[in-house]
């Protein structure tokens, strides 16, 4: 399948010592959505966190064959350094960092922060994969 342009919303949550959540939307050109909810079962702090849902949704779409990705996340943080916008200045993101210049090597990709309010869906798969257990 060929997926054009395609949209992935992410959200993290961050629980410190007992892991955190990632909730990540694959919106296809279509609009049919793939939602993804995964607990993180190591201690994360929010950075990290946000980092580990935009890697899975960029793995995600690739898989799912895209070729142009605009990301749409509510990590002001995580979207403005990969977007050029923000220093990274925590040297524990750099392999978070490294391993989305790996995976956005497969296709253009566009970062856009949305507030939280915006971004309800993978909020909530986000905050429900906290619940896991």
């Amino acid at each position: 399948m060929d997926f054009g342009i395609g949209w992935v919303r992410y959200a993290s949550r961050a629980r410190w010592v007992q892991g955190g959540g990632a909730g990540v939307v694959v919106i296809d050109p279509r609009g049919v959505s793939t939602p993804y909810a995964v607990k993180l079962a190591f201690p994360v702090i929010i950075n990290e966190g946000g980092y580990e849902a935009l890697i899975l949704g960029l793995r995600m779409a690739k898989n799912l064959g895209a070729k142009e990705v605009i990301v749409k996340g509510d990590s002001k943080m995580v979207i403005g350094q990969m977007g050029g916008d923000f220093a990274l200045k925590e040297i524990s993101l750099a392999p978070y960092r490294a391993i989305v210049q790996e995976e956005k090597r497969f296709f253009s990709v566009i970062y856009q922060h949305i507030p939280r309010s915006s971004n309800r869906f993978a909020d909530a798969l986000a905050t429900l994969a906290t619940k896991l257990h």
